[in-house]
């Protein structure tokens, strides 16, 4: 009977926050033109890949996903088992004595919060194979191969920073981090469809000071004139999803009046988050949140992962 090996890799898959989000077009295909600043958190969901190898093996290796939320879907409709099926197209190298992989993911990132949560995993997935398998594949080949995936894919396979992302958010441009302050971030316990906000963005009039001067902020950030950065972010989905969800905009005036420097939606919500010069008042702000909104909050050092 021939030998059979067990290797197994581990990767946290971090979240991301959106410092400003605009829309700046709809292609043919539907698909909108975006221009996103993101930054990576330290909130992130742990992935497990483990494979059997029998030595000898010529079979294309199966792929089975696990997750510890339920409601997910562990199938090819899942973006890390789309994530590792790409990565055995691609690399058919892993094929070779490689009887089966396995994925199992413990999840922290809030599903429809906002936070890239499924792109992390996507993102992982392919930081993880890459490692597992000692492809030695570059950031940049990861990242257009993440592009396939979803729009915030390419950006979180850095792992960490900040960036702009544009088109459909697959084009990366790095960026200097924003490096001032702590993070709260408020889940309020329910999630919001991406494909609804967005119908619902299309169906409205938006007035155009909702919408980010992203130019201005980059050339902020590249200044090193963060105080004046965080003064003009926006999230242009704002506007469609708070018109959906009122209590999202009591929840993000809750986090302003409780001292935050600004307060944003990532994303097309439903997590919002505000950054605050002092950590004492961050957690002031959480017990708030906490208390009278029911949220669930967490809270970081937004320079953490630069």
């Amino acid at each position: 009977m021939k030998p059979v090996e067990t290797r197994k890799t581990e990767i946290d898959a971090y979240a991301k926050i959106n410092l400003s989000l605009d829309i700046t077009g709809t292609r043919q295909d539907g698909y909108h033109e975006v221009e996103m600043i993101l930054h990576t958190i330290p909130l992130r969901d742990k992935i497990t890949i483990t494979s059997t190898v029998k030595k000898g093996n010529t079979r294309r290796p199966t792929i089975t996903l696990q997750c510890d939320d339920r409601s997910l879907p562990t199938n090819q409709k899942n973006i890390a088992w789309k994530a590792a099926n790409l990565m055995l197209e691609t690399y058919p190298q892993i094929t070779k004595d490689t009887d089966a992989i396995e994925i199992y993911i413990q999840k922290k990132i809030p599903v429809g919060g906002g936070l890239g949560g499924s792109s992390a995993d996507g993102a992982g997935v392919l930081r993880g194979l890459n490692a597992h398998f000692n492809l030695g594949v570059k950031k940049e080949e990861l990242m257009a191969l993440g592009a396939q995936l979803g729009a915030d894919v390419p950006f979180q396979v850095l792992g960490g920073g900040t960036g702009l992302a544009a088109g459909t958010g697959t084009n990366v441009t790095l960026l200097p981090s924003l490096d001032r302050g702590t993070l709260l971030i408020c889940d309020p316990g329910f999630s919001m469809m991406t494909k609804e906000v967005y119908q619902k963005y299309d169906s409205m009039e938006i007035p155009q000071t909702k919408h980010p001067d992203t130019s201005a902020l980059v050339a902020l950030l590249r200044a090193g004139e963060q105080e004046e950065f965080c003064r003009h972010l926006r999230n242009v989905l704002e506007v469609p999803a708070f018109a959906m969800k009122p209590e999202l905009a009591k929840i993000k005036d809750a986090i302003s009046e409780n001292g935050a420097e600004i307060a944003l939606m990532s994303g097309s919500g439903a997590c919002i988050y505000g950054i605050f010069q002092r950590e004492s008042a961050a957690r002031k702000a959480a017990w708030v949140l906490e208390t009278q909104y029911g949220c669930t909050t967490f809270i970081c050092d937004i320079s953490r992962l630069r």
